[in-house]
């Protein structure tokens, strides 16, 4: 197959890889598959035709089946090297503490004496039944794949002995046709030990949970492995083992997926295996595989006829100075973040900054079929991205918007609903229109929260002949009982003549199958889903930059925006006014710091004479900003407030005295507990810190 100058040209070329990758320079260029097919087209580059060689005898499967195999082996290795490692610990434990008792229970009840020695050794035993099913992994890992090709051989005569030994495999895989089988099932058996694993840590942390909480007190964690409360001070809580304790639940659904994935494929490579290599977000995914890769997309000569058009974005992109409006934007049910790719760009490029997630079930990666619990997993997940834009000094957290297409409207709606500020929310066909029951059975679901400005693009009128054929309610045309209910936000809702709704999405525009019962002619619904876009902005402008000719744009018609009924109408609803009470209040005392609020609170009640601060709320506000040590000034200003609003609560001087003393000033505290004492006389606790204090 090769000469011997051939030969070494191959292995020099392939040197000088090796070099470029532990440099850092190999890259995967655009197209190209995956590093197998780069190395060689490099060869090709250098070499000509002598570099095609590097492929003779092998296929891109046995190739990446190796590639599985290695990583997996040493993968295994190392999680048995530190479950190894925390076995010596719990044994040497459970000697140390072999003779310290413990009660042993059964239905969580006390049933006979036990040890902590015999505790701490249960679970180590419980280690090395896990190492062995990470050793039966491990082996399965360590056979050989190469030469079985696409899983049928090859016509050349391999040394596939040499090659196991040169790759530290300790076997073969005989049969060709298995070694492909063993694509998936390689991937279980990791799954399943991990599992196992997993079982054993979970169970462990829900020990030490349990043992160390007050009710149990069998023994104590260091403060520097817990966390505190802002409003409970003694409180020390298991975060840590808490969060593996998740995590360990969160492993043990990973074999029942892999399963689920490998149950209906006949003996051969499939390209469902591909899923378990990589998560649906892989930024190297080449062009021709979109199509494959998302099910939700079709695979047709059409639509494979856009992957060459170019896209106006830049990947590293360095961003400007300053900081900029945020838009957290909800893709659709168990889409991908890149759904609609050309709008997130179009808003990026005119001064936004995008982020996003993919959107994922509760306990696998698959959602149960738009249920509650969905909905409100999904808008977990969103809140966990309104956390983290506090990260980015480039990002404005007063200027925020939530954006959705389809299922995601639908989770922004909750999202909107639980969290404050939210300075807009935009809805691209959300299900929050149609599934409104949905919606309303959350226990979050609250309807006086949703005070932003709101905006609705919906697709047009279902034809009869569809919604008989998929027995579809006529109301889905008519009904929008959200924008019915809303009292408190300033509503728009528009509908687009030339679009269904799977064309709200770049995908969908691009790429969807199009329905010759009911869409428009391509044409029509680029024009529209440019449109749409520029509808989009102009929203975000009007509310998020305060920029007055988009505020313009959104007041007018479409008619008086030049366009006509044929393409879009809208329905609008002014906002009522709402009543304001504690929660407005706290948000302008927060603006100043908590300063001069008895100024504020004469001020604000001449504006809003119904206004009524609860004496409870102030109690709890005060004390929780008085537990934090930097906020401690705070809650002394919130209290001295509350006694101006209510002088003969024995309660507020008595906490105000608390605040004084976590902050060290004995004095003042010494003055407000008599306070409390002079209007409640009974008042214990003032008695008893008025002794501790030497009064």
């Amino acid at each position: 197959l090769l000469e011997v100058e051939e030969k070494n040209q191959l292995i020099s070329g392939l040197d000088g890889i090796l070099s470029s990758i532990e440099q850092g320079e190999f890259i995967i260029e655009e197209g190209i598959e995956d590093c197998h097919s780069q190395i060689e087209l490099l060869l090709t580059r250098q070499l000509g035709e002598v570099g095609k060689k590097v492929h003779s005898g092998r296929s891109r499967n046995d190739q990446v089946l190796v590639a599985l195999k290695l990583y997996a082996k040493n993968e295994i290795a190392e999680v048995a090297k530190k479950t190894k490692s925390l076995f010596q610990l719990l044994q040497a434990k459970s000697e140390q503490f072999r003779e310290v008792l413990m009660p042993g229970y059964t239905h969580m009840q006390v049933a006979m004496p036990s040890s902590f020695g015999l505790w701490f050794g249960a679970y180590a035993e419980s280690l090395l039944d896990d190492l062995i099913l990470l050793k039966a992994a491990h082996r399965i890992a360590d056979k050989n794949p190469l030469g079985s090709a696409a899983g049928y051989g090859s016509s050349f005569p391999l040394d596939r002995e040499m090659t196991t030994k040169e790759l530290g495999f300790s076997a073969l895989n005989y049969n060709v046709i298995y070694a492909q089988m063993t694509r998936g099932k390689l991937e279980r058996s990791a799954a399943m030990a991990i599992n196992s694993l997993a079982a054993t840590m979970a169970k462990f942390c829900m020990d030490v949970c349990t043992y160390s909480g007050q009710d149990f007190g069998f023994f104590k964690l260091d403060t520097k492995y817990t966390t505190g409360s802002s409003i409970m001070p003694h409180k020390h809580n298991p975060d840590g083992y808490e969060l593996v304790r998740a995590k360990c639940n969160q492993l043990q659904s990973l074999p029942n997926e892999i399963n689920l994935i490998l149950t209906n494929l006949t003996t051969g490579y499939h390209r469902d295996l591909q899923v378990l290599k990589e998560e649906e977000e892989w930024e190297n995914l080449p062009n021709e595989f979109l199509m494959d890769w998302f099910p939700y997309l079709w695979n047709t000569p059409e639509n494979n006829a856009h992957l060459p058009e170019k896209a106006l974005a830049f990947a590293e992109a360095t961003p400007l100075s300053g900081q900029y409006p945020v838009i957290v934007y909800a893709p659709s049910y168990q889409a991908s973040s890149m759904e609609n790719f050309a709008l997130c760009e179009y808003l990026a490029s005119n001064g936004y900054v995008v982020i996003s997630s993919p959107s994922r079930g509760t306990n696998t990666r698959w959602l149960e079929g738009a249920s509650v619990k969905d909905m409100e997993t999904q808008s977990r997940d969103f809140e966990f991205l309104l956390r983290e834009i506090h990260q980015y000094p480039f990002i404005n957290t007063d200027q925020i918007g939530l954006m959705g297409f389809s299922f995601g409207g639908l989770s922004n709606a909750l999202t909107a609903m639980k969290n404050q500020p939210i300075d807009v929310v935009v809805s691209l066909d959300g299900t929050e229109r149609y599934n409104y029951e949905v919606l309303s059975k959350s226990a979050y679901f609250d309807l006086d929260r949703f005070d932003m400005p709101y905006v609705h693009f919906a697709q047009k009128n279902i034809p009869q002949e569809v919604m008989t054929a998929e027995n579809l309610p006529d109301r889905l045309n008519s009904e929008f009982q959200l924008f019915d209910s809303l009292d408190y936000s300033q509503v728009h809702s528009y509908k687009f003549h030339d679009l269904t709704h799977s064309y709200f999405s770049s995908f969908g525009v691009l790429f969807a199958n199009r329905d010759k019962r009911q869409d428009k002619s391509d044409d029509l619904i680029m024009k529209s889903y440019k449109i749409l876009c520029e509808h989009a902005l102009q929203y975000l402008n009007a509310f998020l930059k305060k920029d007055p000719g988009s505020d313009q744009f959104i007041s007018n018609t479409p008619d008086q925006n030049g366009f006509p009924p044929t393409l879009l109408t809208l329905k609008t609803k002014k906002a009522q006014t709402k009543a304001f009470d504690y929660q407005d209040f706290n948000d302008l005392a927060r603006q100043q710091q908590y300063e001069n609020l008895i100024p504020l609170y004469k001020k604000t009640l001449q504006e809003y004479p119904d206004l009524q601060l609860q004496e409870g709320m102030l109690n709890t506000l005060g004390l929780r900003l008085s537990f934090d040590p930097k906020e401690g000034q705070k809650g002394i200003n919130v209290f001295q407030l509350a006694v101006h609003i209510y002088p003969q609560s024995a309660n507020l001087y008595d906490s105000m005295a608390e605040a004084y003393l976590m902050q060290k000033d004995s004095k003042n505290a010494v003055k407000y507990f008599r306070k409390s004492l002079e209007l409640n006389p009974d008042n214990q606790n003032a008695i008893v810190k008025l002794k501790q204090l030497g009064e």
